[in-house]
């Protein structure tokens, strides 16, 4: 009954720590309500885009940087049953009563052909008093609408931290535009984004295929690589890879490419692209040993060799969380060796952690 207690007691102690650090952190972050999209089709069958662009906006936002949003529930209350566009002066009221650093709104319509749906956003900063029209965007009326939300909330984000910036610039002894900037800082350095990394430790695994000499066997390989960026998008590293076997059977011949091991430096360009997303390229050289053991008949005999190799990698990882990825890559490796190279290629899905 005692140990019970006390294992109860601890949950409980850890769980208000836990609450309060929560807390805390959430205390650091900008303070957004984000108003339901007015639409202004004059048709009800585009009346389900005013909840989906919402949500698609604070999707996209939330790539980009991380905020406490304020409840939806909470920001329909406070427009009680007005269903028109949001002006400045509804705003700054919106603002003050839901205590929002950031009240986004927007509408949208359609075009004289009704073909292509135009969005406008608007951003008010409660600090200053800010005001920003972003510029239309316009989509077609097709599956590729949300598509749209990218470039509203990249520009939205871009125009926030523009103004939020300019104003604790103007006033350096503004504590509230100095503290809303701060805010917007940690919210970008919590953001899942491939700019701020440094380093990359991947782990893959998958199937790989023979090419020549061995080409229709298959069997599986695994790696484990650092990188490390040096300059803008190239980065440089090195990587070390197995593969357990490739073998193939002609005639009552058997041979066997087995343990095959390579360490190799690395060097590649990558392209960052929608924050969580990279695509990079890659060419390493190196060494390698394995086995090649051949049965041919009763005589049955294993050779130890060794020599050059070359791997040629690409892939796109995505940032699924703050520090881990996950990825898939096509490689092809070359291990050098008379009288004709063997070529292997590899389909991998990665692990990274990064930093």
């Amino acid at each position: 009954m005692h140990r019970s207690l006390s294992r109860l007691t601890l949950v409980v102690v850890v769980a208000i720590v836990s609450g309060h650090a929560y807390a805390a952190e959430a205390d650091d972050l900008a303070r957004v309500a984000i108003v339901e999209y007015v639409d202004e089709t004059g048709t009800s069958s585009f009346q389900y885009l005013s909840t989906s662009l919402t949500e698609a906006v604070d999707t996209s936002m939330r790539k980009r940087f991380e905020y406490r949003r304020i409840e939806p529930s909470r920001v329909g209350s406070a427009r009680a049953k007005n269903k028109k566009r949001v002006s400045k002066e509804e705003a700054e009221k919106l603002a003050a009563k839901l205590d929002a650093d950031i009240l986004v709104s927007g509408n949208y319509s359609l075009n004289a052909t009704k073909t292509r749906v135009k969005i406008y956003t608007n951003i008010f900063l409660r600090e200053g008093a800010a005001w920003v029209n972003i510029p239309e965007v316009s989509n077609k009326v097709d599956s590729t609408i949300f598509n749209a939300t990218e470039k509203v909330s990249a520009r939205t984000v871009q125009e926030i931290n523009r103004i939020a910036e300019a104003q604790a610039n103007r006033d350096p002894e503004n504590k509230k535009a100095q503290k809303l900037k701060q805010k917007l800082e940690k919210g970008m350095s919590l953001a899942p984004s491939w700019k701020s990394k440094k380093w990359i430790i991947s782990l893959v695994l998958g199937p790989a295929f023979g090419v020549t000499v061995f080409d229709g066997a298959k069997n599986g390989s695994f790696g484990l690589s650092g990188r490390r960026v040096l300059s803008g998008s190239w980065y440089a590293g090195a990587a070390l890879n197995m593969m357990p076997e490739l073998h193939k059977e002609n005639e009552g011949n058997f041979v066997a490419f087995k343990n095959a091991v390579s360490i190799s430096a690395l060097g590649g360009y990558s392209i960052d692209f929608y924050s969580r997303f990279r695509y990079f390229a890659e060419a390493g050289a190196g060494y390698y040993r394995a086995n090649l053991k051949l049965n041919a008949g009763t005589v049955s005999t294993v050779t130890a060799i060794g020599n050059p190799y070359m791997r040629f990698n690409t892939g796109i990882d995505y940032l699924v969380f703050q520090n881990w990825a996950l990825g898939l890559n096509i490689a092809f490796d070359m291990y050098y060796d008379s009288p004709e190279p063997l070529i292997t290629s590899h389909v991998q899905l990665g692990f990274s952690y990064t930093f």
